[in-house]
């Protein structure tokens, strides 16, 4: 975002902002406590910081990228962010809540509970999707209801991504990644991906990357058949 790429660096409790081009740090942020996750929408980035309970704004246009406004109080544990249909949108992981912020008055809305905690979250389809890992649910959030309409069960759900007509989810118990129908919520498929796949991702033009912690691998799979197209050895586990 802004011509940028963010990394959360919960440990040191800083965010980092590195030139697309030059791939150097430009500029490092400190934040209240350990930023876990984030995401960029509506001319800000969007922290999660884990322990302190809170998403920060950093706008990137102000010297360079600096935190505005207060902190926005949010769950127990918020572990993962993202930004859609017009809002910021919050799992917290203790809770097993899903927490909606309007990106521009910067407040929250109620908590929406969801099934087995809310340990990953994606936006897209008209739907938010949230996966928890404790009972091994994938959960499918109404953003105008507020309220879910639909699960689909996974075996242990590590991430979740939506891409052009599927919604995928890795799981880390057996060195998957499945392939949703987001209309039914009906697996359509489950693919090879490594050992334990911890991330996953879908590109500008539809492939899917799947990041895995056990075999330190980043594979390539394409969208329709699921089949491996290419994998990149990322040397330390990523």
């Amino acid at each position: 975002g802004a011509g940028s790429i963010w990394v959360a660096m919960s440990e040191r409790g800083i965010v980092s902002r590195i030139n697309e081009k030059t791939h150097t740090v430009q500029q490092t942020i400190t934040t209240r406590g350990g930023p876990s996750a984030l995401a960029v929408g509506a001319g800000f980035v969007w922290v999660a910081d884990t322990p302190d309970g809170t998403v920060s704004r950093i706008d990137p246009r102000a010297n360079g990228g600096q935190i505005v406004g207060n902190p926005i109080r949010v769950g127990n544990a918020p572990s993962g962010i993202a930004y859609g249909l017009r809002a910021v949108w919050v799992a917290n992981s203790i809770d097993s809540t899903v927490m909606r912020i309007d990106p521009v008055t910067g407040t929250a809305g109620p908590p929406i509970s969801v099934e087995g905690g809310a340990d990953g979250i994606a936006v897209g389809d008209d739907s938010v999707w949230v996966i928890g890992q404790s009972d091994g649910v994938l959960s499918r959030i109404d953003p105008v209801a507020r309220t879910v309409a639909g699960t689909t069960s996974i075996n242990e759900p590590a991430a979740v991504a939506v891409g052009p007509g599927a919604v995928w989810v890795a799981s880390a118990a057996d060195g998957t990644v499945t392939k949703i129908d987001p209309s039914s919520g009906h697996p359509e498929g489950s693919f090879p991906a490594g050992k334990q796949p911890s991330g996953v991702a879908v590109g500008p033009d539809g492939h899917v990357w799947v990041a895995s912690a056990g075999s330190a691998m980043l594979t390539e799979l394409d969208p329709v058949t699921g089949q491996s197209i290419r994998a990149v050895s990322t040397g330390p586990p990523p």
